[in-house]
């Protein structure tokens, strides 16, 4: 091409979308910017625990985000009252002068109606749009070796408001996943995280019991009985790991199915009463399997009749997520029961032998809540799962001559990298909180 009527010849028409080829309209990115701050008061109480209480801010702005969803063609706000009539076919005043309108003489309304109407989509793709806002308390309670005892408790709270789906692109911000009635305004998709669970309690801990050789009480066995007592008694102790959230991610605003609106936008119920939930909340009672509630007094956890389907090319009144609904949270124990066996007349050679269990509770975990106004199982929670996952391990512990445990590997493991405390050499002398699991550094009491 060496003139420019060749070239607009060319790309008239294309989509122009530079990270996917056509016409390329370079966008302006601009570099990502985090701003953060917090504070945090710490204090010793006694000679063994410490509390802590954190907080931190952090203001995201130009973040990077997926928005192959919005383009410069969306239909204007102010045109939706032309209603069906967007989509009549009118003369083309592109015909023969590009490549992909060349034949075609006449085309549909909308397409008219945008920014760009030379194009079929403009759109970046990717675009550094976007933003959030967070705010983040935590709450600990933490002793090490206290007469055997390691824990750490926490408790956090956390709320984020944004528009993108995580700092990674690959995440899907709320302009990407056909929700917003109106996709020039990618502010509409601003608010809760979809991603987030308001609050988080957390227990870690480990406790040898004090029995046994080499510990407070039966510290050194004597005569056939005292043997006895201390291989019945002696040298157990277990760990485990308790997390609790007490609600779950955010529920989406449910769309009109088989609603008619612009093209590339859609259609969100509307409430003609803002008293649309049940007093009963109890999840636990309104599971469906297969597109039938379990029980059958269940009806949802929304009342119905609130619920008012939008008319076509109109806009419903609610947002694009419930402020107040959440899908169920979680709970979760993961432990270790224990026992080591010394062979010798000293510590430093030892048999353990211990009961692993995840989800030791067997709490189920429930499904998300069906949002669709027309579904038989509206407000329902879809399904549960979750099962108690138990084995047995053998290891057998002995010192070399520099003094460092030699450790003999389990006949099984529940994982490979430290992903939980099942995965620690030896997760009641460890520094239980300090593992990698947990993000620091690995250390065992016994080097």
């Amino acid at each position: 091409m060496t003139t420019n009527a060749a070239y607009g010849y060319q790309t008239f028409g294309a989509s122009a979308n530079p990270d996917q080829g056509g016409s390329s309209l370079l966008p302006h990115y601009d570099s990502p910017e985090d701003y953060m701050w917090g504070t945090s008061v710490q204090r010793q109480i006694g000679r063994n625990w410490v509390i802590t209480a954190e907080y931190e801010g952090d203001r995201g702005i130009h973040l990077l985000m997926p928005v192959s969803g919005w383009s410069l063609n969306n239909v204007p706000l102010s045109d939706y009252h032309l209603g069906s009539k967007m989509l009549d076919d009118v003369p083309n005043p592109f015909y023969g002068q590009s490549q992909t309108f060349a034949s075609q003489p006449t085309v549909q309304l909308y397409q008219l109606l945008g920014l760009s109407p030379q194009y079929t989509q403009v759109s970046p793709g990717q675009a550094s749009w976007g933003k959030s806002f967070s705010n983040y308390a935590d709450f600990q309670i933490q002793t090490t070796t206290n007469h055997g005892l390691t824990f750490l408790g926490s408790y956090a709270i956390r709320k984020t408001l944004t528009d993108t789906g995580g700092k990674d692109i690959q995440h899907n911000g709320t302009s990407n996943i056909g929700i917003l009635q109106n996709p020039h305004n990618l502010m509409e998709g601003y608010g809760l995280a979809l991603y987030e669970k308001p609050q988080t309690v957390k227990l870690t801990y480990s406790y040898d019991l004090p029995f046994g050789r080499g510990r407070q009480f039966l510290g050194t066995p004597s005569g056939f009985s005292g043997h006895l007592l201390d291989a019945v008694v002696g040298g157990w102790g277990f760990a485990g790991v308790t997390i609790w959230d007490p609600k779950g991610t955010p529920v989406l605003a449910p769309t009109v199915d088989g609603g008619v609106t612009a093209p590339g936008a859609a259609i969100r119920w509307s409430l003609a009463d803002s008293n649309y939930l049940k007093n009963n909340k109890n999840y636990s009672q309104q599971v469906y399997v297969n597109g039938a509630f379990i029980y059958p007094s269940a009806t949802g956890i929304f009342q119905r009749q609130a619920f008012v389907r939008t008319p076509d090319y109109s806009l419903g009144n609610m947002p694009f997520v419930y402020p107040n609904v959440r899908n169920p949270g979680d709970f979760r124990t993961d432990a270790t029961l224990l026992k080591t066996y010394p062979l010798g007349s000293n510590t430093s050679r030892y048999l353990e032998t211990r009961i692993e269990a995840t989800n030791v509770f067997n709490h189920p975990i429930y499904g998300t809540i069906n949002n669709d106004p027309d579904s038989p199982t509206f407000g329902g929670v879809n399904g549960k799962s979750g099962s108690r996952i138990m084995q047995l391990g053998l290891r057998f512990f002995s010192r070399n001559d520099r003094g460092r445990a030699a450790q003999g590997r389990p006949f099984s493991s529940l994982g490979g990298s430290c992903v939980s405390f099942f995965d620690c050499l030896h997760p009641v002398r460890c520094a239980y909180m300090d593992c990698q699991c947990i993000g620091a550094k690995h250390r065992d009491f016994e080097n």
